[in-house]
């Protein structure tokens, strides 16, 4: 329904009587509009003559229209969506899938058995590595239990495998059972799997881990270009990311952070496919799979998130070379256990498969801190 003025006029008349005490109503002529309207472009540097000239012809107000478009940087971002972005915006990096098909050739054959329950088997994809995150995220370590809080709800570990496996439909419903048997030995033997140097999961108590240890925190400007210059000149990264700059807030979870002699530590679990074998989960392999999923971007915003976190919570006490001990990326798929699940078979070099350890330089995340804004 299209309003005459004398209609709208006498409507705002009549909610003004009725209102009185706090509404007033004053009336501007034709030529105070035309002022106002032109110092309001002014103001907004929005050159029009729209409204002068049109009411001029017509006798009739015109809103004001916008010439140009808005641009809003400020977004919530993480590492995924840093990842979705950079992905759309750019093409997949050649250097990086040679090298993949050159590690597909090396891949040691193993000839398995496709109903084989074992962990080179577990369905691969994103619900089944999922799952397995779930595992490690409800475990009493020292125990190799379910924590507490769940136990009223499921008598031990293997019952609760048993129960998520049956919600999933990960594995054929006659093979549930041989599968949660197999994944609560499996998970007891990760447990068992030296890290660095004298640390293992089962040695931590409880009070000394935090499971999905949830990051939010804003970010005065966050520059891709920036961002890129520092990995390359302290990673020495062979890509850059593509995304747009913002500012705003970076958000996530980690996976796992811990205290082991007197250092913190972020730990993450991977449940990427490499290969049927021991051998595809060396240094060599995962180094490429680093590389090919860039979880050193990961490990970066992990490692910043948690280094604000410990400089806001100890205050003058906090060293970043002395107290944050670094990053651990556990391939699960290539702990490959004994069959008595007591013990990590080692690889060529004395470590154990499927174990990544970094350490990001100190000047690194100090300036990508300084970068994104002071706490």
């Amino acid at each position: 329904i299209k309003l005459e003025d004398d209609i709208l006029k006498t409507q705002l008349e009549r909610f003004q009587s009725t209102f009185s005490d706090l509404v007033h109503l004053e009336y501007s002529s034709q030529s105070s509009i035309e002022t106002i309207a032109i110092e309001f472009a002014a103001n907004d540097d929005v050159i029009s003559d729209t409204i002068s000239s049109k009411s001029r012809s017509s006798g009739k107000l015109y809103s004001n229209q916008l010439n140009h478009s808005i641009y809003d940087d400020w977004r919530v971002q993480s590492f995924t969506g840093l990842m979705n972005e950079s992905q759309r915006r750019a093409r997949a990096d050649k250097t990086t899938k040679d090298m993949l098909r050159s590690l597909e050739r090396k891949k040691t054959s193993a000839t398995l058995n496709q109903n084989d329950i074992n962990i080179f088997n577990f369905p691969k994809g994103s619900q089944a590595g999922t799952f397995l995150h779930t595992l490690f995220e409800h475990l009493n370590f020292e125990e190799g239990e379910l924590e507490k809080k769940l136990s009223h709800q499921y008598p031990n570990l293997e019952s609760f495998i048993h129960t998520r496996l049956g919600f999933t439909n990960l594995v054929e419903a006659k093979q549930i059972d041989a599968w949660a048997n197999y994944l609560a030995a499996w998970v007891r033997s990760v447990l068992q799997v030296p890290l660095l140097s004298g640390i293992h999961l089962s040695g931590l108590a409880e009070k000394a881990y935090f499971s999905e240890m949830q990051f939010y925190f804003s970010v005065k400007q966050f520059q891709s270009v920036r961002f890129n210059y520092l990995l390359n000149e302290y990673l020495q990264t062979k890509t850059d990311i593509d995304f747009s700059s913002f500012e705003g807030h970076l958000k996530g979870a980690i996976d796992l952070v811990f205290e082991a002699k007197g250092q913190f530590y972020i730990l993450d679990y991977k449940s990427n496919y490499l290969g049927d074998s021991l051998g595809d989960y060396q240094a060599e392999s995962l180094a490429i799979a680093m590389e090919e999923h860039r979880y050193d971007v990961q490990y970066e915003l992990y490692s910043l998130a948690l280094h604000r976190f410990l400089k806001q919570r100890l205050k003058d006490k906090y060293d970043y070379q002395r107290d944050f001990g670094g990053v651990i990326y556990l391939f699960l798929r290539g702990l490959k256990l004994e069959q008595n699940h007591d013990q990590a078979i080692p690889s060529k070099d004395g470590k154990p498969s499927g174990v990544s350890f970094v350490k990001p330089p100190a000047d690194l995340i100090l300036t990508l801190d300084q970068e994104v804004g002071r706490l």
